[in-house]
């Protein structure tokens, strides 16, 4: 397969649960926004998508409802989805002349054929002229930095809003995989549900990402950090403020993180010894907004016995990823055609 683009324009979007990412050319990311949708819950017109829809959704309103077109990495709604794109999509044409762009964008190791079909039918919807996928782990290691090209183990852990996929990737290919819907909204509503069983404390989404960040739960820290929260009293329904420890977050993350940890060793114990070899040698990297969970690096490190390192900004190491491989496809038409390959069979 041929990936010259003779004068076509090269657009990559990282499509995740929580936040959509649009990387042109040489220019790196040139649009995030929230993967969300505003609807009059009466008679079902779109009022705003994306960062507009977030800001009106904060304000509560109630004759609106919040639609969000994916969960899990995955399309489930394709008119909404469609609808979304292209509104995003136009941002971009606005402030750039992309004509009908190629689109590379990252899928999920275990889409299933249906999926597939849909984000591609979204994406021509969009405009797009060709259409290349890339599989996420591969995208988040080159993102990271690593040689996925290369006939060496590279272990990543991506941990997303909706999905975590734990991948061992070399020459270009995902050698072994495993995914769980266990992710960083399925930990938020962990703490949500937590505190209001535990401590009669109702907060909202927003709150309980800062304590997973700031308090984490992964595992117990040497000196237990504690949080004054305020949010309200599930009996009275009044504004209420009580202390919150780390504690109380490992608590409530236990289950979740067990998931995660079962995940990541199913992927080691099917690897091939040679990789795991490599990966130990090289560590296990950590992507996607889920990083940013207080000692999830320590607490898989001692869970696996393999040095583990947080990316570098690693809710945007897919979209670095695709805008390299995109900027470089000669050094990366491997893994490409290795996709098409599989899909073929």
């Amino acid at each position: 397969m041929d990936f010259s683009n003779f004068g076509t324009k090269d657009m990559g979007i990282d499509i995740g649960s929580s936040k959509l990412r649009v990387t042109f050319e040489d220019k790196g990311i040139v649009l995030e926004e929230p993967t969300l949708i505003v609807v009059n819950k009466k008679t079902g017109q779109i009022i705003a998508t994306g960062m507009k829809a977030q800001n009106i959704m904060e304000q509560n309103p109630i004759t609106l409802k919040a639609v969000h077109p994916m969960q899990n990495g995955q399309i489930i709604d394709i008119d909404y989805a469609e609808i979304f794109m292209r509104d995003m999509i136009k941002k971009v044409y606005k402030e750039f002349n992309t004509g009908r762009p190629r689109i590379f964008a990252n899928v999920a190791t275990d889409i299933n054929e249906v999926q597939q079909k849909a984000l591609e039918n979204a994406l021509y919807q969009m405009g797009a002229k060709e259409i290349f996928l890339i599989d996420a782990p591969i995208a988040a290691a080159v993102g990271c930095g690593l040689r996925a090209d290369k006939p060496i183990g590279n272990m990543i852990i991506d941990i997303g809003a909706g999905k975590t996929e734990a991948a061992v990737v070399s020459m270009g290919e995902v050698v072994v995989s495993d995914t769980t819907d266990v992710a960083g909204n399925a930990i938020d509503e962990d703490i949500i549900q937590y505190l209001k069983d535990n401590l009669s404390l109702s907060i909202n989404k927003e709150t309980a990402e800062e304590l997973k960040i700031e308090l984490g739960g992964a595992e117990s820290l040497i000196e237990e950090k504690v949080l004054e929260v305020t949010g309200r009293n599930v009996e009275t329904g009044l504004p209420y403020t009580i202390p919150v420890s780390s504690k109380d977050i490992e608590k409530a993350t236990k289950k979740a993180m067990q998931e995660i940890t079962n995940t990541i060793l199913s992927v080691i114990s099917n690897t091939p010894p040679e990789l795991v070899s490599d990966i130990m040698q090289n560590g296990i990297y950590i992507t996607g907004g889920g990083a940013h969970t207080n000692t999830i690096d320590n607490f898989i490190a001692q869970k696996t016995g393999v040095k583990t390192y947080i990316a570098e900004n690693p809710e945007h190491c897919i979209a670095r990823g695709i805008d390299k491989i995109i900027n470089n496809t000669g050094d990366y038409s491997r893994m490409m055609e290795a996709r098409r390959r599989r899909k073929l069979l």
